[in-house]
């Protein structure tokens, strides 16, 4: 593993309807860095830049991003990975896209977005305060769920 400024190993990015979700691992233990970023105007090109920008910070070894193919996610979320996909081999920068199955089974007997991320509050105590409460049928799905996401297909891709 390279050594830079953290030393990082893995990003995974997880694509959100304001930006993205983050999060930095450095081995399966060792939660980095984790966020959500923001882009005011939301273009494709404002969001990628500062996926960049992560990229720039961290120089990970490996970047995690959703296997968003065969999924229910929103084309402007696949236009996204495939745009975060295209700057990383410009960077000649290792991908791995990991599907919802591949996590749940990673997780399992964990299975639920709540599950997994009651799962990953417990192993890395750091992300508590971020844990959304449980979700009612009506209610949109918290955007802090997102870090989760981004943890927890980092997290898969390690322990493949």
């Amino acid at each position: 593993m390279k050594h830079h400024m953290f030393g990082v190993g893995v990003v995974a990015i997880d694509p959100t309807t304001r930006g993205f979700a983050y999060a930095v691992l450095e081995g399966k233990k060792n939660l980095v860095d984790w966020g959500l970023i923001h882009v005011l105007l939301r273009s494709d090109k404002n969001i990628l830049s500062r996926v960049e920008e992560i990229l720039d910070r961290t120089l990970p070894d490996l970047l995690v991003i959703e296997d968003g193919r065969c999924t229910r996610r929103r084309e402007r979320a696949r236009r996204l990975i495939k745009g975060i996909e295209c700057i990383a081999k410009h960077r000649k920068l290792q991908v791995v896209r990991i599907s919802r199955a591949q996590v749940q089974d990673a997780f399992c007997p964990a299975v639920t977005k709540q599950q997994i991320a009651e799962a990953l509050a417990r192993a890395f105590p750091e992300l508590v305060p971020r844990l959304p409460r449980i979700r009612k049928a009506w209610m949109c799905e918290d955007e802090r769920m997102n870090i989760f996401d981004a943890v927890s297909l980092a997290l898969t891709a390690l322990s493949k």
